[in-house]
């Protein structure tokens, strides 16, 4: 920029608004083509020649917006994207992997409230849901070694293991 002082200071008004207007002129073809950050760039150059001028410091700050505001709605559109993920999921009872997605769309907007209130209550049924599994694995052992029992005659044993299951299952 002190090169673009440099030249602003030493060259007639013709010649330095020559030379900002073709930077603001580059600016803007490269905002054209999406070339957002050099053409930020070019609008800074122009600046510097010219620093009476308004229009490029409005450029930049135009742009600014612009990337900050894609970025909004990137994040935004992720973040609905998760939430609905989770959601699907939730209703599918994989809990686990539901609240995997909340935990990244907390990441996203740590301000809302519903991802941290769905993985509390997912992280609830989650263990009650293991809890769940870990009776049914009981009950099924009973069960089975009940079955084995009365495949071998073994009634007596058989009866214990159904009278066992009955009682980690009682309805």
């Amino acid at each position: 920029q002190a090169e673009n002082t440099a030249l602003a200071a030493s060259h007639p008004p013709e010649e330095k608004a020559s030379t900002c207007n073709s930077a603001m002129e580059a600016g803007n073809s490269k905002r054209s083509s999406g070339k957002l950050e050099e053409a930020i760039a070019e609008y800074k150059k122009a600046q510097g020649i010219d620093d009476t001028k308004s229009e490029p410091a409005m450029k930049i700050q135009e742009i600014q917006n612009e990337i900050a505001s894609k970025e909004m709605n990137s994040d935004e559109l992720a973040y609905t994207e998760l939430m609905t993920e989770a959601l699907a999921l939730e209703d599918s009872k994989s809990y686990q992997q539901a609240i995997d997605k909340y935990k990244r769309a907390q990441v996203l907007k740590p301000t809302e409230n519903k991802p941290a209130q769905r993985i509390k209550a997912l992280e609830v049924l989650l263990k009650d849901q293991e809890a769940q599994n870990a009776i049914d694995s009981k009950y099924n052992e009973a069960m089975k070694k009940g079955h084995n029992a009365m495949s071998d005659e073994d009634y007596l044993a058989a009866i214990k293991h159904f009278n066992s299951a009955n009682k980690i299952k009682p309805d």
